[in-house]
């Protein structure tokens, strides 16, 4: 586990399909600093002349040093990996990141037909940051989460070039 996290994006290319994996490795440096806040929030906690506001920010403070130990747990436990399997016919991507928060949907299949744009959307407070694919205005899914721009522009030419009517498809129906 590195102190920042690492995304890796590998390629591979097979006879009749493009197969892209996303290793997503979080970091454990946020989770430290968030930790030490904590107990430094508990330590300023106990030190307070009124017993009520020690109870109760010790209780917030004890609270928040839970949760981070759960989601570390958690985030060390789960391997953050997705797929994207491009054929002629169809875009499937599986993996534990597609999941929204209290979904367990962890696959897609979009049909090639379908697709109106593939684009890196920069994700907000709401939306995940990684390659996109349009099948309406209206209606996105993430395919591949954690990715970059460069990432996703690599992707995104890896697949019109080993399949050219995909983008001839998305070229016309701009």
């Amino acid at each position: 586990m590195k102190a920042f996290g690492h995304i890796e994006l590998t390629i591979k290319e097979l006879p009749d399909e493009l197969r892209f994996r996303v290793d997503n490795e979080s970091g454990w440096f946020g989770l430290v600093v968030l930790l030490l806040v904590g107990f430094a929030f508990l330590i300023w906690a106990l030190t307070m002349p009124l017993p009520g506001l020690k109870v109760a920010f010790g209780l917030f403070a004890l609270t928040e040093i839970v949760g981070v130990g759960i989601a570390t747990s958690r985030k060390l436990k789960r391997e953050d990996t997705t797929t994207l399997s491009v054929t002629n016919q169809n875009f499937v991507a599986t993996g534990d990141g597609l999941a929204a928060p209290f979904s367990r949907n962890t696959s897609v299949t979009i049909a090639a037909s379908e697709v109106k744009a593939i684009q890196f959307i920069d994700g907000g407070e709401n939306t995940t940051t990684g390659l996109w694919l349009s099948t309406s205005y209206w209606k996105s899914s993430c395919v591949l989460p954690g990715l970059n721009r460069q990432q996703c522009t690599a992707v995104t030419v890896a697949i019109v070039r080993r399949f050219p009517q995909i983008g001839a498809q998305l070229v016309t129906k701009l």
